[in-house]
């Protein structure tokens, strides 16, 4: 039970939460990961606070919080 837990719950492994935020935000199709506008106007520190309240991080690892 715990195994799958981790396994539903792990999202990667990431340099900061700012490259896991746009990481996420390219996967849910939420912006072109190709197009440099609006990419280079995205405050990516401030998405990634949000984005941590549903999310941990453990040394580079990030989990969803279940």
């Amino acid at each position: 039970d715990g195994l799958d837990d981790f396994e539903e719950a792990y999202s990667g492994e990431f340099d900061s939460p700012e490259d896991f935020a746009q990481n996420m935000a390219e996967e849910i199709g939420s912006i072109d990961k190709n197009a440099s506008w609006p990419n280079n106007c995205i405050d990516w520190e401030y998405a990634a606070r949000e984005l941590m309240y549903d999310y941990s991080e453990a040394d580079g690892f990030y989990f969803r919080n279940l």
